[in-house]
């Protein structure tokens, strides 16, 4: 489901802002008989209804408080209710849940912002409460399958599971200070918490904390032109769900710049961005090939930007 937050300008002292809306989707899928996947000839339905409404209101200069609540809705895709085979490029094998039921969840979060010139932070707290939770697990065990080479790769078995109820609630703080005219400070932090109310255990694959700092130079006249160097800190997940693949923590570093100019009597911007700046080895919790390879290195971009 879609959100539209609400805006209400600074400096607008006791200032309240309200929004509703509400959606209807209408979906089918048809399926044909297909004995490699196991699948029978069927026709599924997915109709709903849903609904969001927000609140925002300042009760002082500068400061700004939201609450929202919403009903939302997902049916499962194709790939998680018919998936029956090998993802050779992850190194799982991937079985689909022909019984899944569209996910239906009630969402409330609220947050606290503070902006001034020099200053914007914020917090927000959400809590989903969902109702028949899909998700992709490991199950333990394993499939050979036949490769190229005449022999056989054993693949891990993914399984496509649903659980009747499930809490997803976490964290987002953020700031960024203006501290000197030529100088920007920037962190965030967030902390995400998933729980299979069903069995009391934590869900799978869910994001270890995080810390982003960066220090930003940018000039205030002239030729716009800045420089940015940040750190992004990445906690070691201690909530594992079921045959989750524990990672150490790890900390990748970033450098980036740009500068913007006029050629042809046209405004140009060139940034470069350099992410993995050291080029440090580690292995990402969320990613399923950490078992058999390492995140992404060094990696360079350059971007040239026209606007119109």
């Amino acid at each position: 489901m879609e959100r539209r937050g609400v805006r209400v300008r600074a400096g607008e002292q006791g200032a309240v802002g309200f929004l509703v809306g509400v959606r209807g989707d209408l979906g089918q899928i048809e399926a044909s008989n297909n004995a490699d996947l196991g699948v029978t000839a069927q026709t599924r339905d997915a109709n709903a209804f849903t609904a969001d409404a927000g609140l925002v209101y300042r009760p002082i200069d500068h400061m700004a408080l939201s609450f929202n609540v919403g009903r939302a809705y997902r049916a499962p895709t194709l790939i998680e209710l018919f998936s029956n085979g090998p993802l050779p490029a992850e190194g799982i094998y991937v079985t689909g849940l022909q019984t899944a039921v569209p996910e239906v969840s009630l969402d409330f979060d609220a947050s606290l912002r503070w902006e001034t010139p020099k200053l914007q932070a914020g917090i927000s707290f959400y809590h989903n409460s969902v109702d028949n939770y899909l998700y992709l697990q490991a199950t333990g065990d394993s499939t050979a399958v036949p490769n190229d080479a005449g022999g056989f790769d054993t693949l891990a078995n993914y399984q496509y599971m649903q659980t009747s109820h499930a809490t997803l609630q976490g964290v987002d703080l953020s700031a960024e200070w203006a501290a000197l005219p030529m100088w920007t400070l920037r962190g965030r932090y967030d902390i995400v918490r998933g729980t299979n109310d069903a069995t009391g255990e934590p869900l799978s694959l869910m994001p270890p904390p995080r810390l982003d700092l960066g220090v930003e130079w940018h000039t205030v006249r002239g030729t716009p032109a800045y420089v940015q160097l940040g750190t992004h800190i990445f906690s070691e997940q201690t909530r594992l769900g079921p045959f989750d693949t524990p990672t150490a923590g790890y900390t990748l570093w970033e450098l980036g710049g740009g500068v913007g100019f006029a050629t042809w009597s046209r405004s140009l911007q060139l940034d470069v961005r350099v992410t993995n700046l050291f080029d440090k080895s580690y292995e990402d919790f969320l990613s399923r090939y950490k078992t058999f390879a390492y995140g992404p290195g060094r990696n360079i971009i350059f971007r040239l930007s026209l606007p119109y």
